[in-house]
């Protein structure tokens, strides 16, 4: 438990600046500068002594209630473990165009981005490219699109041909494309390659 709970710890501090960046852009109602984790002593400490506090006035009951177990964990599971299930489902999905801004396809051609949450492009700030893959540009004489090569035919379909231009998602990286909608202010530092 010790070693898990190492990891753990460490998962969070290697991550607090990008969690306060995300929060800060998001919006989020969050005192930063006064925030606790559910790992800090003090945090731990807090919830001994309302617990404390309940047993004291005899508000802490021990009862049964039926719950999920996980064997290799050795742990009850969440209802939010239990609602995403094992079920295969179909979601919806789209693809998107994001005319480019910067990078030698600027004004020429545009990354076409897959999402299965079309809902959250309002608030889009940033396209993720693999940097290990290669993306090439395809055009139908009309338009260019950068694609994922191994996904050019199963994206595009018919009627689209290859250039010989082509990018690994590392070369790619920090290139800027045009918001896909302007309903909500953000910082000039948005909308590029990650």
């Amino acid at each position: 438990i010790a070693e898990f709970n190492a990891k753990c710890r460490d998962s969070v501090t290697r991550h607090t600046d990008a969690f306060a960046e995300l929060t800060t852009r998001m919006g989020y109602w969050v005192d930063l500068d006064d925030a606790y984790r559910t790992m800090d002593p003090e945090y731990v400490d807090s919830v001994w002594w309302s617990l404390k506090e309940i047993f004291t006035k005899d508000l802490l009951v021990q009862d049964h209630r039926v719950a999920p177990w996980c064997p290799r964990c050795g742990t009850g599971l969440s209802d939010h473990e239990l609602a995403q299930g094992y079920e295969t489902v179909v979601d919806p999905s789209v693809f998107v165009r994001f005319p480019l801004t910067s990078g030698p396809l600027a004004g020429e051609a545009a990354l076409l981005v897959w999402t299965t949450t079309p809902w959250t492009l309002v608030s889009n700030t940033a396209v993720a490219a693999h940097p290990g893959v290669r993306y090439v540009v395809a055009t139908n004489g009309e338009e260019k699109l950068v694609v994922a090569e191994p996904l050019v035919e199963k994206a595009l379909g018919e009627g689209w041909e290859v250039t010989g231009q082509s990018f690994t998602g590392a070369e790619m990286e920090r290139w800027t494309y045009e918001r896909p909608f302007t309903l909500v202010d953000f910082p000039a530092e948005a909308h590029y390659v990650v």
